[in-house]
């Protein structure tokens, strides 16, 4: 199976290994991903590999704690836009909501699944690799980073109860670090992955530092290599790739991100030789290609995320920029992919003599 998850989940990644006297570029080598995503946050990667370069980091580094020290560098940030439309949320509860809705999109392979019983809140993680391959460090970061977005929607929220973890107590004294970050027990070789709060936090109001929030709504009209404010088009992809999910993509909330009236928006695209429906369209044509060629995603669930009524119309819009039915496109595509890669992997086998393995395990991403 394919799955895939965009690169802003590796936002701090690179200065935690410099910090470990480690070399992110190198560590990514490593693994075969490329430099670039640590510059920008809207590629989208194996989500295996992700897996892989965390278990990697940690290994290389000596610090079994990698994962759960990244979630919490990271928080809200590394869902880009839909960040500040979170905080336009009143309860904790809607806001949960709308991330459940937009995880599945922002990372192909995990699936969150929240559940009340008498006062408990339970919030459970599971990859869809995870017994397949180590998932440890990927699954620590991921539960980190949940605590971190909650407590970045509200500061003083209740702490969690406990927190459950499938893998093995990590080495040394780092199990300690991990009770220190979640701010309670965690038992480790558990039966699955989960956080436990009160129920009662559902109902607390988002209350967003103002800080919090300014920076925020910055960060993700900045590139991550150049911290300088990027095109307004750009700007208004990214609004767009984020709201999609949620089923709220209209003008109107669109423009309440980048922070222009609906009309003014509209104007200053029209100066740019461009429109709100023009922007909306390539965005969804974008990402249905790279959703189509790279994961195994169904076409029913592809359609309403990018926020159409259901895949029939999906269908005639990508028949329209494409010329092909999606099934037909994502067939004609990973057929060519997965001749580009052979023919690379051959000749990278005839230059430099790699064995039989590492080309079998290269090909699991196919």
């Amino acid at each position: 199976m394919r799955y895939i998850a965009r690169s802003g989940g590796l936002l701090g990644y690179a200065d935690l290994v410099r910090q470990h006297g480690g070399n992110p570029l190198q560590l990514l080598d490593d693994i075969g991903l490329p430099a670039q995503v640590l510059t920008s946050p809207d590629l989208y990667i194996p989500y295996q590999r992700m897996a892989e370069l965390m278990e990697h980091s940690a290994a290389q580094l000596r610090a079994p704690g990698f994962g759960v020290a990244l979630g919490q560098r990271q928080g809200l940030d590394v869902v880009g836009a839909l960040a500040s439309h979170l905080c336009r949320e009143s309860h904790i509860a809607s806001a949960m909501m709308v991330l459940q809705r937009h995880l599945g999109f922002h990372a192909r392979g995990i699936e969150m699944t929240v559940t009340v019983q008498d006062d408990a809140l339970e919030i459970r993680l599971d990859l869809a690799f995870q017994h397949r391959q180590p998932s440890h460090q990927l699954m620590a970061l991921s539960l980190s980073l949940l605590d971190k977005g909650l407590r970045d929607l509200q500061h003083d929220h209740l702490p969690p109860r406990n927190v459950r973890m499938s893998g093995p107590p990590p080495a040394g004294d780092s199990a300690t670090r991990y009770h220190d970050v979640f701010r309670c027990p965690v038992r480790f070789n558990a039966e699955c992955n989960a956080v436990i709060y009160p129920a009662a936090l559902l109902l607390q109001p988002v209350q967003v530092a103002p800080d919090l929030q300014a920076r925020l709504a910055r960060l993700w009209r900045d590139d991550w290599s150049q911290p300088s404010t990027v095109s307004l088009i750009t700007q208004v992809e990214r609004a767009i790739s984020a709201l999609l999910p949620t089923g709220e993509c209209r003008l109107d909330t669109v423009a309440n991100l980048v922070g222009l009236h609906p009309r003014t928006l509209q104007e200053q695209l029209k100066a740019c030789e461009n429109s709100f429906t023009h922007t909306l369209e390539r965005v969804r044509h974008d990402l249905a290609c790279q959703h189509l060629c790279n994961s195994d995603i169904r076409l029913t669930r592809l359609a309403l995320d990018l926020g159409y009524a259901d895949v029939a119309v999906f269908s005639r819009a990508f028949r329209r920029w494409s010329g092909q039915s999606p099934r037909r496109w994502r067939q004609d595509n990973r057929n060519i992919q997965l001749n580009a890669q052979l023919q690379n992997r051959h000749a990278g086998t005839s230059q430099t003599g790699c064995s039989d393995r590492s080309i079998m395990v290269d090909l699991t991403d196919i």
